[in-house]
């Protein structure tokens, strides 16, 4: 039975296309109803189906945590994107629920109860406390799940929740993709021929005949030829949506002298403690603001240029293990900074270095809520100023410095200040002379007036014409290159040369390839698809290629060898080719299945109406 079980389960690691955050569908549901109109607490809508505004927050703050650990300061522009990242995940979890539902796909207890057994969530598949030896011990995972059915604490029961849904939401999954999958073939010579493309290969020697081998001179772009290629790629290559400007001025959200000060004061008073002997590593989980803060303040061990000056000059300054130092700050705050340890070996480069273990307290320069407050205060001021007067003159006497955007689409980022649906609106709908309301950005509070309107149409003509005419030039120079290439090709064939003797003959160069299969890049060629494909359509018998035109020039190309794909190997590596081609075929019609699921569904994002 188990090892029914596990192999079941295999196919949910080899096919799943759409990422799974959380389990809320499967466990609990969507916070879903049926309504006409949107609801006071609803996000969006899914084919009827309401998403509320708590299931959307819950998986934004599951993303936002592990956007955290890879980056500890992300701006304006990751905040959105990791926004649109999680509605794109709510709605493909909400498809794939309904297609479920719909499909009558179901797991019974006792069904569940076997998976659970060899099916552990990602988390604890990957967790240390269930590996021996660096691979997963089912033993220990096993023993874990024991001790979890026999701990009266309530949290156990609700670890046990969480692995049952998260298992009954990966099983669902893969009895959908079964489902979809199920019609997926692969021939014998789909196999071979998937061999042959990465395995057969061939050996060539080419010519490249570029523009210094032909004669320009005579090459004459008139103003007519311009302007009829103008009008016959304006609609293509030179058309252009309405775009527009903002003018703004920016009210910094950076700590006030006040908050300076207290934050140096509160400092200084984490180190009177330190000196009246305190335990650092309590200090530390009390009061450091970073994650550090959790593990005593460790930071680990490090070599030189690993860390900011400023605290790396006063690490490495301490002498001796468990001194720490005085204040120090940086462009990150104020820190207090421990010595735990000292060595001298290699490191990743290989290089002996001196290093330290350390750990810190940090308290972050931050600006205060009262400070902010303060801010806004001013951007309002600033505000209610300029409406009944000039933006420049009012900015001037508030000691700012107005700048303008450079031009951007409606709904598109706006130059310099990022993400903002408010005021790009503002900028294609304000009359002159308006002032936006604030703009509650990550680093500032914003006053725009409306800048330019520049309207729809095409790049004008006098705009493009030297792009036109470098266009229009290369496609001459290449017309004479393949002439002359063809030219060199009917010479060999009248005259019964190969390439080397053309070369010689005509002064030019010859190159030979490395053997290459169709997969590969070849050595100052690329991947051209052209050159690549002719080389396998030559053979002993058909060794002289017509001329290959490329994008620059053109190439002449004679066989020199080929190795056929290794047959034996074939027959020794048929089972995984052929597992290895099933698993492609399906993961394309899984993917056409859900992109017409998609296409077909109504999908409504009301995310602007609620938070702009």
């Amino acid at each position: 039975m188990m090892k029914k079980i596990r192999e079941s389960a295999k196919p949910i690691f080899i096919i799943v296309i759409i990422a799974f955050v959380g389990t809320i569908i499967f466990a609990w549901g969507m916070d879903i109803t049926s309504k006409s109109n949107r609801p006071p607490n609803a996000i969006g809508r899914i084919n009827d189906q309401d998403i509320s505004i708590t299931v959307f927050s819950r998986t934004y703050e599951s993303k936002y945590q592990e956007l955290l650990q890879t980056n500890t300061d992300p701006n304006e522009e990751d905040l959105e994107r990791l926004r649109d990242e999680t509605w794109n995940t709510i709605v493909g979890q909400t498809l794939i629920a309904q297609q479920i539902r719909e499909k009558g796909i179901q797991i019974t207890n006792e069904e569940l109860a076997e998976y659970v057994k060899v099916l552990p969530p990602n988390e604890l598949y990957q967790s240390e406390d269930m590996q021996t030896d660096g691979q997963f011990d089912p033993m220990k995972y096993q023993n874990y799940l024991q001790n979890l059915v026999t701990s009266p604490s309530p949290q156990a029961h609700q670890i046990l929740l969480y692995i049952e849904s998260t298992v009954k939401s990966q099983v669902l999954m893969n009895k959908l993709q079964g489902l979809i999958t199920s019609t997926a073939f692969i021939s014998d010579s789909e196999v071979y021929e998937h061999y042959t493309d990465r395995n057969e290969k061939v050996k060539v020697k080419y010519s490249f005949i570029s523009e210094g081998d032909v004669d320009t001179t005579g090459i004459e772009i008139t103003e007519e030829m311009l302007l009829d290629r103008y009008e016959l790629d304006k609609d293509v290559d030179f058309k252009k949506e309405e775009t527009a400007t903002l003018k703004y001025v920016s009210f910094e959200k950076k700590p006030s002298q006040a908050d300076i000060d207290s934050l140096k004061k509160d400092i200084l008073a984490i180190h009177e403690q330190l000196k009246g002997g305190a335990d650092f590593a309590e200090l530390a989980l009390e009061h450091s603001q970073d994650r550090s803060g959790q593990d005593g303040g460790d930071l680990g061990w490090f070599g030189r240029n690993k860390m900011v000056k400023p605290f790396e000059a006063a690490a490495f300054a301490l002498e001796n293990i468990n001194d720490f130092s005085e204040p120090v700050e940086s462009q990150f705050g104020w820190h207090i900074i421990k010595l735990t340890g000292k060595r001298n070996e290699k490191n990743a480069q290989g290089v002996q270095e001196d290093q330290i273990k350390a750990s810190h307290i940090l308290l972050k320069s931050e600006t205060t809520e009262q400070t902010l407050a303060n801010l806004r205060d001013e951007a309002e001021r600033f505000r209610q100023e300029a409406t009944d007067a000039d933006f420049d003159a009012v900015a001037e006497e508030f000691g700012l410095s107005p700048e303008t955007t450079n031009s951007f689409l409606e709904g598109a980022n706006i130059p310099g200040i990022g993400p903002d649906k408010i005021l790009s609106g503002f900028a294609f709908k304000a009359k002159p002379g308006s002032v936006s309301e604030i703009s509650d950005s990550r680093n500032a509070y914003i006053v725009a007036a409306p800048g330019a309107i520049n309207p729809a149409g095409y790049e004008p003509f006098e705009d493009v014409k030297t792009r036109l005419q470098s266009k229009i030039r290369r496609e001459l120079i290449n017309d004479k290159t393949y002439a002359k290439g063809n030219d060199f090709y009917r010479q060999m064939i009248d005259q019964n040369l190969n390439l080397d003797k053309l070369t010689d003959q005509e002064g030019l160069t010859a190159k030979e390839t490395d053997f290459f299969s169709r997969n590969d890049f070849v050595q100052n060629v690329g991947s051209d698809p052209d050159f690549i494909g002719t080389a396998f359509n030559l053979s002993q018998d058909n060794r002289l290629a017509k001329p290959i035109e490329s994008r620059t020039g053109c190439y002449l190309m004679e066989f020199i060898d080929k190795q056929a794909a290794n047959q034996e190997n074939f027959e020794v590596m048929s089972d995984s080719l052929h597992r290895e081609a099933l698993t492609k075929k399906r993961q394309d019609i899984w993917s056409k299945w859900y992109r017409d699921i998609f296409n077909n569904s109504t999908i409504q994002d009301f995310r602007e109406d609620i938070y702009g």
